[in-house]
């Protein structure tokens, strides 16, 4: 099993610490999480999941802490900028 962290996050989209928190990268991955286990009927753990569940938690995480960055703004598969 696979763990999530949120350096694996950050690293895909090459931002750092300084751009988004540990703290708020969790809250990114747990939503993150949520929306692709409502979406697949799936019980999806970050912290404990298959390649292919993380990869697609961190691709999710990594798109909100990009809309984060920018001043954005996203729920589900919904984006507005800021």
């Amino acid at each position: 099993m696979v763990s999530v962290t949120a350096d694996s996050v950050r690293n895909l989209v090459n931002l750092t610490i300084d751009d988004v928190s540990d703290a708020k990268v969790s809250e990114f991955l747990t939503q993150a999480a949520g929306e692709i286990s409502l979406e697949t009927d799936l019980t999806i753990d970050y912290s404990s999941c298959t390649e292919a569940e993380a990869a697609a938690v961190r691709l999710l995480a990594a798109l909100y802490c990009l809309c984060y960055v920018t001043g954005g703004s996203s729920v589900g598969r919904s984006f507005s900028l800021g």
